[in-house]
């Protein structure tokens, strides 16, 4: 909300203390001391030292103006902190995700806290995937595994369970067929 009014209120001191979390689990942010109005100023600089160093993007120091991405340079420093479990692609999204909102200059940083909102449920939304699909392989393994435990043992010479066993292993490969199947129509529909 803070962004979306015109003038802007930049708030300038977002770190986990001025966040608190109702018990419906709204977050709430306080403590708008250090904060202002977006005005567009002369020269580059319009800020003295103010807010945590700590969650303080560079140009709250005097490098250049601020606005909506000084901000979000703060709710980066403060989703570092997180400690984030996911795997693979969804955890190199999620660092790719911090190094811009966090980027020395505003503007390689996310444009608007939307399009920071955006980056972060891309994240979300490969993670529950990359899940989704960790589920149907195991699935189709224990699917496999019982189908290898059901077969009768192969006795030498007999052509008739030979050719029963490649019967089977032709029924695996439709199995794993019919997994990367689903996997296609959940990704797209899910991605629609």
């Amino acid at each position: 909300m803070l962004h979306q009014g015109l003038p802007q209120i930049i708030h300038r001191d977002i770190k986990p203390a001025n966040v608190l979390i109702t018990e419906s689990g709204v977050l709430k942010l306080i403590d708008f001391d250090v904060s202002r109005l977006y005005k567009k100023v002369s020269g580059d600089s319009d800020t003295r030292i103010l807010g945590t160093a700590d969650y303080a993007p560079p140009e709250q120091f005097g490098y250049k103006q601020t606005d909506a991405r000084s901000d979000i340079y703060s709710m980066g420093v403060v989703f570092e902190m997180l400690d984030f479990q996911g795997q693979g692609f969804a955890k190199l999204l999620w660092k790719q995700m911090l190094d811009i909102a966090t980027s020395f200059d505003p503007k390689k940083r996310h444009k608007s806290v939307h399009a920071l909102e955006k980056a972060i449920d891309r994240v979300w939304t490969l993670e529950r995937y990359q899940w989704y699909v960790v589920g149907i392989s195991c699935v189709v393994l224990m699917v496999i595994l019982a189908a290898c435990l059901l077969r009768p043992p192969i006795q030498e010479g007999n052509i008739s369970t030979q050719m029963s066993e490649i019967e089977e292993d032709t029924e695996i490969a439709e199995l794993e067929n019919l997994k990367f199947e689903l996997q296609d129509v959940y990704v797209s529909e899910y991605f629609q």
